[in-house]
């Protein structure tokens, strides 16, 4: 049975206008209680109305057009409406849901997925096989699907948790459609698993004034990601930065060392010439003297940001996933 003969059984049932609306498609079905279909603009209001909902996201809508009062079997017939409606999308769909299951997702991502498989993952997620796809490591307190839909509104788009992080998989990214609150590392579209460790790695190196970063910006600061973290914790400079973050004392030093710190994947600005040190009367003598004091002079100005990094990735949390997810 299709939505359209869903439609027509309803109403007859009702007795009155029944609608049924898919909102990623866009269609809509107004059928009489004679089986006649009614023009297709918005329903004017309705007695009663109840969403359809496929994987727990909202698809659509179902409704009845009942002039005067409700009956005593209209919720009862609207709901065994939209449950029928959501198994006919489902089935013959594609669905139009931005939440996937979690089994193909880290299908696709996993680097222990072979590629037939992970093509055929991409296929059932509703992908074309020659597409390249974009993987992005999120953590947000909103809905996977809200994000997703956000950052690529008019292309494919799946999403799902994995452990202890959001995976969403597209074909286009609009790093500025992220709302606010939303923390996100996107990977380069190569392959999916190489995708996903990139996005993973960037995603550790967000921070409240940088949260969505491109893995291909940081450069070669991704390659701090891959210290092990007690060689962090043993550097002195680290060490030196986390009891400064430990003293009350001390937090204005570390809100200034923050604001001075240039963002990862950000050249810092060179010194204004008034902040360039001048020249001794020893430094006259002796030029060298004078190169080695600008050298400590620069070396003291990039130092915090040499620091700050391991010490973001330090206090990022970890990306847990199974085994067969890829490495972290």
């Amino acid at each position: 049975m299709d939505l359209p003969a869903l439609a027509r059984a309803s109403a007859g049932l009702a007795e009155c206008v029944t609608g049924i609306r898919l909102h990623g498609a866009g269609r809509v079905f107004r059928m009489s209680p004679d089986g006649s279909q009614v023009p297709a603009p918005a329903p004017p209001v309705s007695t009663m109305m109840m969403p359809i909902t496929l994987d727990g996201e909202e698809i659509g809508t179902v409704w009845l057009e009942r002039p005067g009062p409700p009956g005593p079997l209209d919720e009862l017939l609207l709901d065994r409406l939209a449950i029928a409606a959501a198994a006919v999308v489902e089935r013959y769909g594609p669905a139009r849901t931005t939440m996937a299951d979690p089994a193909l997702v880290e299908l696709v991502i996993s680097s222990d997925s072979d590629e037939a498989a992970r093509a055929r993952a991409l296929r059932l997620l509703g992908f074309a096989a020659d597409l390249p796809i974009r993987v992005i490591a999120v953590r947000s307190r909103r809905p996977l699907d809200q994000v997703g839909g956000l950052v690529c509104p008019a292309r494919p788009v799946k999403a799902a948790p994995v452990a202890d992080v959001g995976v969403i998989l597209a074909t286009t990214v609009d790093p500025a459609g992220f709302p606010a609150g939303v923390r996100a590392g996107i990977g380069a579209a190569e392959s999916p698993d190489r995708s996903w460790r990139e996005a993973r790695t960037a995603l550790r190196f967000t921070t409240a004034r940088r949260p969505v970063v491109h893995h291909d910006d940081l450069g070669a600061l991704a390659l701090l990601a891959r210290i092990p973290p007690d060689a962090a914790r043993d550097n002195a400079d680290v060490s030196a930065i986390a009891r400064l973050a430990g003293n009350p004392e001390d937090l204005d030093t570390l809100r200034l060392l923050r604001h001075r710190v240039p963002t990862p994947g950000r050249r810092p600005s060179p010194p204004a010439p008034q902040q360039r040190l001048p020249p001794t009367r020893t430094d006259r003598k002796d030029p060298g003297r004078r190169t080695h004091r600008a050298r400590r002079a620069d070396a003291g100005r990039t130092r915090p940001h040499h620091v700050a990094a391991p010490r973001r990735l330090r206090r990022s949390r970890h990306v847990r996933v199974r085994r067969d997810s890829g490495g972290g």
